[in-house]
């Protein structure tokens, strides 16, 4: 199993990858919430992010696969929730490989965002009753999204493009001129506090204009940094992570599996007061691996 994506929601940190996996972390343990995923159909998931208060996590993956789970209720609203037939998967039947979901505004109330492997962003306004898509670039595959308000941020593709919105519905290129490389996580503080990562070992700085690092020869698939630019977390192949303090320095690991995910867990990197104390940065990756760090 692999394990693409974590989030932090009101209870603590989700998981969520291959087969329609849900892990949840309960008093520093990872059980299972589903193993086949929202709709039950056993489709890979690709993307998490909570709502602003924490209570819902809204998951997505292959075949157009959308859920919203309950973490109050412990319980998917959608096909396998009993007395609920809403099934937010498959938008506008849409079926695409969806790969990553930014998530704005309360439970109940929050705007979606879902990128996916044609290069469309997928979003709707009013917590997944009706959708809208539009295309930012050239069709490439958006790996990545995020949102700094409840209609803006960015998202990046495959393409070495980097697309900023101000209305969640427009979008347009602010970069990155003369690269080469696939980009793969994205975090977005601000309009002028952007960061990205890609293959060879590249982090992208943004705060008006581009600036690139490369960490050396391994692919980096997801970063977190804060909004003040001192700290954050970007990991990748081989089990490696990157721990930014003023500068990027590799951090000692127990593992070699690729890791796909991660998540700060410093309360201030959170939208909510988290409902547990016990709150490490987590990573996550190939063949069920999870690592932490308090």
């Amino acid at each position: 199993m692999q394990l693409s994506a974590v989030s932090y929601a009101l209870d603590g940190a989700y998981a969520v990858g291959h087969d329609g996996y849900v892990l949840e972390r309960e008093g520093g343990t990872w059980t299972t919430v589903t193993d086949d995923g929202p709709s039950g159909n056993g489709n890979d998931l690709s993307g998490s992010d909570a709502t602003d208060d924490g209570q819902r996590l809204w998951v997505v993956g292959a075949s157009g696969e959308v859920g919203e789970y309950d973490v109050t209720t412990d319980s998917f609203l959608g096909l396998i929730s009993p007395g609920d037939d809403t099934d937010f998967s498959a938008p506008n039947d849409y079926t695409g490989n969806f790969r990553d979901v930014a998530v704005t505004g309360r439970a109940g109330d929050a705007n979606v965002y879902v990128t996916d492997d044609s290069g469309y962003v997928t979003y709707s306004f009013d917590n997944g009753e009706t959708w809208s898509y539009t295309t930012p670039g050239s069709g490439s595959t958006i790996p990545a999204v995020g949102m700094h308000s409840d209609t803006e941020g960015h998202c990046s593709d495959t393409n070495q493009s980097v697309f900023a919105t101000d209305n969640g519905e427009d979008w347009s290129k602010i970069g990155v001129d003369g690269r080469d490389e696939n980009f793969y996580g994205l975090d977005s503080n601000t309009d002028d506090n952007v960061w990205v990562c890609g293959n060879e070992g590249l982090v992208l700085e943004y705060d008006g204009s581009w600036t690139a690092e490369s960490l050396g020869n391994v692919t980096l698939r997801d970063i977190q940094v804060t909004t003040d630019r001192t700290s954050g977390l970007t990991v990748g192949s081989a089990g490696r992570v990157f721990r930014r303090s003023g500068d990027w320095v590799e951090a000692n690991t127990p593992t070699e599996e690729n890791l796909k995910g991660v998540v700060r867990g410093d309360p201030d990197a959170l939208d909510f007061d988290p409902a547990v104390s016990d709150t490490p940065d987590v990573a996550v990756g190939a063949s069920g691996t999870i690592i932490e760090h308090a």
